[in-house]
């Protein structure tokens, strides 16, 4: 029999649940290995101290599922205040997220590609931040590159720019359609006076030798699929064709079902945000299969990615050292996804991320869309906003609020306001 005591802590649990209040407490489960747990990681075990025995915290919880029947009533709760979150409208997160990604990949280029972290700080003067770091350093982009004049402090990366030819098909479309942005993004590439990255070579070679969409598609596993999320998921959150038209925008540069699943899994966890979940209930979420036909391969990839996380300071490089710095996926979403759990604030995991080292921009992409999309417009600097090339970022917000105004589930009134933010 339960005694009353007992009973309460279980309702005053539930309550939370339901209600969607994820404090923060310490299980002692928590020191199990990681596939052994099975709660909410923020409310079961982000209370626990920073210490070796509590660095594993991969576990979620789900209303019904077997793993809640397994534990039972033998769960032990210590419900503890909350850390307030802006309660935003779907539309003003649904505009961060693509603002968000934009400014983040910018902070990030001055350091993007340097692969060894001791490199990075070496570089970086006694209390530097290594947002905006100039001039350029990547043999990529430096002084000695063949694209020095192109980047500048406040210049995006390749992955950044590829995406602007789908966020202004997007925005004129008002959906995504295949074959505009095809033709949009062979007519950018052509012009483009950047590097373009070796996906991008291949596929207008492709295009230019007349082996036309689909077949220019390149077999390839690289992060292009994460960068295009934050778009498509603005315009399509809370509609079933998101999975679909991501998938479709995926397939335009690269022919390989990884890249699509992991598209796929990434724009679900980003929806769930901008529907009004926090980053850390939209990864619980995702780690236990995202509630549909989700690979287990990647539900895997995501528990994977949550393991270890303590906090946000090394956090993310240590992520990397585990899990792989290059563009190559699974490594660049799983680090993504560790570098946003371990990091409460978007100033915080995008600076963890540079400092991190390897292919940080396309991750930027992915973490600043989730943070911004989370915490709002305000969490992103304003002095980071003044040092991105002015053109750009006002082109990139006024697309933003077509893009979520072509979708159905906005409130048009709250995006007409925007225009003036």
């Amino acid at each position: 029999m339960v005694s009353e005591s007992r009973l309460g802590k279980l309702l005053v649990m539930t309550i939370s649940f339901v209600g969607h209040t994820f404090c923060r407490s310490c299980e002692p489960h928590c020191v199990n290995n990681c596939d052994d747990l099975n709660g909410n990681i923020q409310s079961e075990c982000g209370g626990c101290p920073d210490t070796a025995e509590w660095l594993c915290r991969p576990a979620t919880w789900s209303i019904g599922t077997d793993n809640w029947r397994r534990r039972g009533i033998s769960l032990v709760y210590t419900p503890v205040s909350c850390a307030s979150r802006p309660q935003l409208p779907t539309e003003q997160r649904a505009r961060a997220a693509i603002i968000g990604s934009w400014v983040a990949d910018a902070a990030t280029m001055g350091l993007h590609w340097i692969y060894n972290p001791n490199d990075i700080r070496q570089r970086l003067a006694a209390g530097q931040m290594p947002e905006f770091f100039e001039p350029p350093a990547s043999p990529e982009y430096g002084a000695h590159s063949l694209h020095a004049a192109f980047y500048v402090s406040g210049a995006n990366s390749p992955y950044a720019d590829e995406v602007l030819p789908l966020l202004r098909s997007v925005a004129n479309e008002g959906r995504f359609d295949a074959e505009r942005f095809v033709n949009e993004s062979v007519s950018f590439l052509e012009k483009y006076g950047g590097r373009s990255n070796s996906v991008m070579q291949q596929f207008v070679e492709a295009e230019h030798s007349g082996r036309h969409w689909p077949l220019s598609a390149v077999n390839d596993n690289q992060a292009h699929a994460i960068v295009k999320v934050p778009v498509l998921t603005a315009r399509y959150a809370g509609s079933t064709e998101l999975g679909t038209r991501v998938a479709e925008a995926v397939r335009v540069h690269q022919d390989s079902e990884l890249a699509v699943t992991i598209g796929v899994m990434a724009a679900r966890i980003l929806e769930r945000v901008i529907l009004g979940a926090s980053v850390a209930e939209a990864l619980a979420w995702a780690s236990e299969g995202g509630g549909a036909p989700i690979d287990e391969k990647v539900r895997r990839f995501v528990v994977q990615a949550l393991c270890g996380t303590s906090g946000c300071a090394g956090s993310t490089e240590a992520a990397g050292d585990r899990l792989g710095r290059s563009c190559t996926l699974p490594g660049a979403f799983q680090v993504s996804l560790h570098a946003v759990s371990g990091c409460t604030g978007y100033v915080d995991a995008v600076r963890s991320n540079i400092l991190a080292g390897g292919d940080q921009s396309s991750r930027a992409m992915l973490i600043g869309a989730l943070l911004a999309a989370e915490q709002g417009d305000n969490a992103i600097p304003s002095e980071w906003k003044a040092r991105v090339q002015p053109d750009r970022l006002a082109e990139v917000a006024e697309l933003a609020v077509r893009v979520v105004l072509a979708n159905e589930f906005t409130n048009k009134s709250v995006l007409r306001e925007l225009r003036h933010m």
